[in-house]
């Protein structure tokens, strides 16, 4: 081969480098960017859980209400659990009603969040979601 046909092939596999290490970047940008927002989702529920522990349920709402809002569905339905817990504390069923029905199936509540997930359901008038969770909590899956 000549010094021609190797130049002339490096420079044909030159764009088709340029554009693999293009995209490992940006897919190592995407998985750094969600990787920083799970951390901050993980901090941001840290510190409403702090803020529930001092009693300050107000501030705890706000941070939570915000998180969901910002992150639907986030940490496996961990903020809406948390925010469901805060808000029917603080006495709003609805509130309450609205965030544990976010809430996924299948994620295990404990013994407070399930006795505050059936009272809101029964304030609300949803007597058989109320009904499912606390047979499944006496049945020790705290899954409804």
């Amino acid at each position: 081969m000549g010094k021609i046909a190797i130049e002339t092939k490096r420079r044909a596999t030159w764009p088709w480098v340029l554009l693999g290490t293009s995209a490992l970047a940006l897919l190592l940008l995407w998985a750094g960017y969600h990787l920083l927002r799970e951390w901050q989702a993980r901090s941001e529920l840290a510190q409403a859980q702090k803020e529930i522990q001092r009693g300050a349920l107000i501030e705890a709402s706000q941070r939570l209400i915000a998180l969901a809002a910002s992150r639907p569905g986030a940490l496996g339905g961990s903020v809406d659990y948390w925010l469901g817990v805060v808000e029917a504390t603080r006495g709003d069923d609805s509130a309450a009603f609205a965030a544990f029905v976010r809430v996924p199936l299948g994620y295990k509540f404990d013994s407070q969040g399930a006795f505050l997930e059936a009272r809101a359901n029964l304030q609300m008038g949803r007597f058989r979601r109320a009904e499912r969770r606390l047979v499944g909590m006496l049945a020790g899956k705290g899954q409804a």
